[in-house]
């Protein structure tokens, strides 16, 4: 009778262990979800099972919901996988589509040089460039796709900043900006939340 509570209390504590691990893992889960679009109509219910068997052999790629209606696809990534555009682009590629939109959702660390802003995701520590939304109005539909208008204004850039002198956690959403024109990652900061480090965390450090 007592090796069989002393049993249990050992696998309730490897579940516990577990269950924290795994929690935690997703609770900081670095690319949280990638949200493409496509001109709808284009891809017929044979396509979409051949869209969604190319999906499932991308490594990073947890899990993908696909709506044939609305011509997207949203994808939740696998902690510790690099984020790279290629992984989701020749999917698309492979059934005859191109990506007319790429959204993104991603925690990180901020940093900074003398002319830009990045955000560096936790854990497989993919870098992205951060810019600054643009809102268009006719006879200035050239500035979204300019890349000189997108640099951070002074306040969204000391926003960033003071998230990173703070050391805080910065969730961004935000468009991924002309990614097969550029080797490297930008994101349009649609949202920003910063989630600043306890306290007593940093005392300790």
């Amino acid at each position: 009778m007592a090796i069989d509570k002393i049993y249990s209390s050992y696998i309730l504590c490897l579940s516990c262990i577990f269950f924290s691990c795994f929690s935690g893992c997703f609770l900081f889960c670095e690319i949280e979800t990638v949200t493409l679009k496509w001109t709808s109509l284009l891809c017929t219910q044979v396509c979409m099972t051949q869209l969604e068997r190319e999906f499932r052999k991308v490594p990073g790629i947890a899990e993908v919901a696909l709506d044939q209606g609305s011509g997207g696809a949203t994808i939740k990534w696998r902690p510790n996988y690099r984020f790279s555009f290629s992984d989701v682009n020749v999917p698309m590629r492979l059934v005859g589509l191109s990506i007319r939109d790429i959204h993104i959702k991603v925690k990180g660390k901020l940093s900074h040089d003398a002319h830009s802003v990045f955000l560096t995701s936790i854990g497989d520590n993919t870098q992205f460039q951060l810019l600054n939304p643009v809102t268009s109005t006719s006879g200035q539909q050239a500035a979204v796709f300019n890349l000189a208008a997108r640099q951070l204004t002074p306040e969204l850039r000391q926003k960033l900043l003071e998230g990173e002198a703070q050391k805080a956690t910065a969730s961004i959403q935000g468009q991924i900006f002309m990614p097969g024109r550029s080797s490297a990652l930008q994101i349009v900061v649609d949202s920003l939340n910063l989630e600043k480090e306890d306290t007593e965390k940093q005392k300790q450090k």
